[in-house]
């Protein structure tokens, strides 16, 4: 309530406070995923982690896409593109 009332006292519109606190419960849901390694070292997002699913959802992201971005790193030199997979230190 105080930090709601500081930002007021600031004149921060309330579609922005809306979205300040969006982001920062996007960041705190984040820190929840459980990123996963395969023997092969290759890391994944379960399909069920909800945390995963609230954070793609209150970003407005597509949850395939970032399941794949989150974990896989793409690297250009020149006119090649490299997709590399992230292991579980690199993420």
């Amino acid at each position: 309530m105080e930090t709601r009332e500081a930002l007021a006292l600031l004149g921060i519109e309330n579609k922005v406070k809306i979205s300040i606190f969006r982001l920062l419960s996007a960041i705190l849901h984040l820190g929840n995923v459980i990123i996963n390694e395969d023997e092969n070292d290759t890391t994944f997002v379960k399909e069920s982690d909800k945390s995963f699913s609230t954070f793609c959802s209150l970003l407005k992201f597509d949850e395939n896409r970032m399941r794949t971005w989150l974990c896989n790193k793409r690297i250009k030199t020149g006119v090649e593109v490299v997709n590399t997979t992230l292991n579980l230190n690199q993420v």
